[in-house]
Parts: structure tokens; sequence; C-alpha cells
């Protein structure tokens, strides 16, 4: 059995959005092989994580107050469970963003991209996922993809 710990970040742990955890759970219904863990934590966006609650082989991080879809969290998973990347990025392709802060991403990401020899582009990154073995890759060595998320602005305030 795999273990994924997805962690729901909300702006108040009392006030998890109605159905998020239920909508991730449903979408895996039909992955037999994986447990599902979750840790809400209350945290500002762009926070560090405190990975030591969680105890899956894999973790997703989920804002879900950001107005991402919960189902894809299963999509941001994928690759992992398929063996085919230790990082996934989900990317957003710049929804809610002027074409300034749009090509700023793009320029940033780009350059991130070549520096680090990972290929990836700009935009935002809404979900992620990572297996925890790659914590202790050096970063040239990960398979890093980006996977479309889809995006809504949230109707919560921050």
């Amino acid at each position: 059995m795999r273990k994924v710990s997805v962690i729901v970040g909300v702006a108040d742990e009392r006030e998890v959005p109605a159905g998020v955890l239920s909508e991730i759970h449903m979408s895996f219904r039909e992955i037999k092989d994986v447990q599902l863990e979750f840790v809400v934590v209350q945290q500002a966006p762009g926070s560090p994580v405190d990975l030591t609650m969680t105890t899956g082989d894999f973790v997703a991080i989920f804002d879900a107050v950001g107005g991402y879809d919960p189902t894809d969290v299963r999509r941001v998973l994928a690759p992992l469970l398929d063996g085919e990347a230790d990082v996934v990025l989900g990317r957003e392709p710049g929804a809610g963003l002027s074409l300034r802060e749009r090509a700023t991403n793009s320029l940033l990401g780009w350059v991130a991209g070549r520096l680090l020899r990972t290929g990836f582009g700009g935009g935002r990154v809404g979900l992620r996922a990572f297996r925890r073995e790659a914590l202790g890759l050096p970063v040239r060595a990960l398979r890093v993809v980006e996977v479309p998320v889809s995006h809504q602005e949230s109707a919560v305030p921050p």
C-alpha cells in the first residue's frame, strides 16, 4: 500500500472549505493501492510547510482556499505514483495575474529552469507534490515535471 500525505493549507484550521477533503478522497476511489492521509494546517500562502507532520511516501501540498480544484491533487500525484517523476508542479497558466505579472513569472521561471536544468517554465505553481525520497537528492538529479491544473479566483478571503 502506497501512502500519500495531502497537506491542506487553510486560512483557519477550523474552516476547511466544504467538500474539499471528500472531493480529494473521491478522486482516488479507483486507485486501490493508495492510502490517503490528510494534514490540515493553518498557513499563509507561500509560507514553509512542516513536513514532520506527514508520514506518506508521497506528499502533496494543496491550498484549499486558493481557488484550486481538489480533484487536481490526483492529477499532480499521477506522475509520482507512476514512477515518472520525483517532483511535480501543478501549473496554472497565470490566471488572475496581469500581463506584466505573467511575463515576470514566465521570465523568472525560465531563468530558474535554465539554472537548475529542470526545464520548467513560468506561471503560478498552485499544487505541488514530491516523493519523500526526493528530499535527499541533489536538485539536478530530480525528475521534475509540470502538469496543468485548473484555477478559479477564490471566494474565500485570504
